[in-house]
């Protein structure tokens, strides 16, 4: 059994001999001459060493260097980054990068969408939506908002973020969409806020409210937040409600007609429909003309009239109205000669002047005056004849007409008649009558009458009887002297005894008595 052990060793120390020599002295051993010189006499001896890369870890054993070391006897430290690095060669301190890395330290990923060993392989991600592509496998990172394999799709609609994972914050009715990076909500027109919560403020519209509306702002209720369509106020029309309603009509969209008494109504309020009543008129329809006493703009003042007018007044000027007879702004001026009613505007008829309230002509018409001044010029000729008779008397007799015997005749006969007189004679028998005629007839008497005392003829008998002459009357110059100093003075005595007389004797004319 021993022998057989013996033979066993004995062969492998003859394998190893022969290995040895076709290997070399061992792995990690290298040969190395040294050369030494004594005198004149060189040696040269091959001694066995550990190669660089290698240390010696028994005597005549090498193994290659670690713990991140390399070079001779593994005296140098590697420079590879060594999270990044597969290995650091033993010998020359080059580093082998990991798969996703590069660079001589390893320091660096994979650069221009590559990955792999050595980054010799191109990654397939969508580049806009990717952040980043991994350098060791090409696994594609993908920015917020965006998933796939590649990342070609956007997070479906309400999600946003990293790998859509996040639910938008929005009003939904008022929003668009939900901005799928960050979750900010995109409103619809006419809509703003964080969450379109809010619709844009007067006088914007649109997109992001970043528009002005075009309206008037004094006809305009409110500007639509979506479309910018004015929409105006009652009493207002038009794109951009720059237009009043049309006379007598008002309200929404001007669809309404007013209810105001027309020609009393100054205008309608477009936006209401209220009546603005003319001056004089009242009511809410302005149908109604001011009250008594009352006028001006809404009837708001007061008439001041005297008597003279009624109890009302023009209802626009106050100007009181007045009553017949009268006129002026205030009723004091009294029609004139030939006018009357109110404010004098009639005419008198027939008569010059007449009632000023009634227009009636007075008692005495023109007509009537007229008749009255022609009665009044008979008179006067009259009284000319007879003073002219009165002084053909006093000529004739050379004493006043009533100291003598008077002769009358009548028109229709000539013959002398004897005639008794029991009344003294009034001066009206000097009248020429259409019956009588006087011619100067002398009394048969002796005694002469007493003019100053004319009552005392009542009582004289020398008239009694008397004859009538045909003779005509005495000249002048055959007629007895004349006591009174004029004709006026005659007149004057002849006047005074006919008032005395007719006071106390009715008389009456002699054709009266036949």
């Amino acid at each position: 059994m021993f022998r057989y052990y013996v033979i066993t060793l004995i062969i492998c120390c003859i394998i190893s001999s022969l290995l040895s020599a076709i290997t070399g002295p061992g792995d990690g051993v290298c040969p190395k001459t040294v050369t030494t010189t004594v005198g004149n006499k060189t040696t040269t001896k091959t001694n066995y060493l550990c190669c660089t890369g290698y240390t010696e870890s028994t005597p005549g054993k090498c193994i290659a260097c670690t713990n991140n070391k390399f070079g001779e006897n593994c005296g140098k430290t590697c420079s590879c980054v060594t999270g990044n690095t597969a290995n650091c060669n033993h010998v020359n301190g080059s580093c082998t990068c990991k798969t996703g890395w590069e660079g001589t330290t390893c320091s660096e990923k994979c650069s221009n969408w590559k990955y792999g060993e050595r980054c010799s392989k191109s990654c397939t991600c969508n580049r806009l939506n990717t952040a980043n592509c991994r350098n060791t496998d090409g696994f594609c990172t993908c920015k917020p908002g965006y998933i796939g394999n590649i990342c070609q799709n956007v997070c479906q609609k309400w999600k946003f973020g990293q790998n859509c994972q996040n639910n938008c914050n929005c009003q939904q009715d008022t929003t668009s969409s939900c901005q799928n990076t960050d979750g900010t909500c995109i409103c619809i027109p006419g809509y703003q806020g964080s969450k379109c919560e809010s619709k844009c403020p007067e006088g914007k519209y649109g997109l992001k409210c970043s528009m002005n509306c075009p309206c008037s702002k004094q006809g305009t209720r409110t500007c639509h937040h979506i479309t910018g369509a004015c929409i105006c106020k009652p009493g207002y029309i038009g794109n951009t409600c720059n237009q009043i309603c049309p006379n007598m009509i008002f309200g929404n969209n001007c669809s309404q007609n007013c209810q105001c008494v027309e020609d009393n109504t100054e205008n309608c309020i477009h936006t209401n429909g209220t009546c603005r009543c003319k001056i004089g008129y009242i009511g809410k329809r302005c149908e109604n003309v001011c009250p008594d006493r009352t006028f001006g703009n809404n009837c708001s003042r007061t008439c001041l009239c005297p008597g003279n007018a009624f109890d009302v007044c023009d209802a626009v000027n106050g100007d009181c109205i007045c009553k017949p007879g009268w006129t002026g702004t205030t009723c004091n001026e009294v029609c004139k000669r030939g006018t009357f009613g109110s404010y004098c505007f009639g005419r008198c008829k027939d008569c010059d002047t007449c009632n000023i309230q009634t227009g009636e002509c007075s008692a005495i018409k023109t007509g009537s005056l007229v008749a009255i001044v022609i009665l009044a010029v008979l008179l006067a000729i009259v009284a000319v004849v007879f003073v002219f008779y009165v002084v053909r008397v006093k000529r004739g007799t050379g004493t006043s007409g009533l100291s003598n015997k008077n002769k009358f005749i009548k028109s229709e006969s000539k013959k002398k008649p004897t005639k008794s007189v029991s009344e003294p004679i009034s001066p009206s028998l000097y009248y020429n009558t259409t019956d009588l005629t006087y011619e100067n007839a002398k009394p048969v008497v002796k005694t002469k009458p007493n003019l100053n005392a004319y009552e005392s003829m009542q009582q004289q008998s020398e008239y009694e009887n008397f004859e009538i002459s045909e003779t005509k009357p005495k000249e002048k110059d055959d007629m007895p002297e004349d006591k009174y100093e004029s004709l006026q003075d005659r007149q004057d005595h002849a006047y005074e005894s006919f008032s005395k007389n007719e006071e106390q004797h009715n008389y009456s004319f002699l054709g009266d008595k036949k």
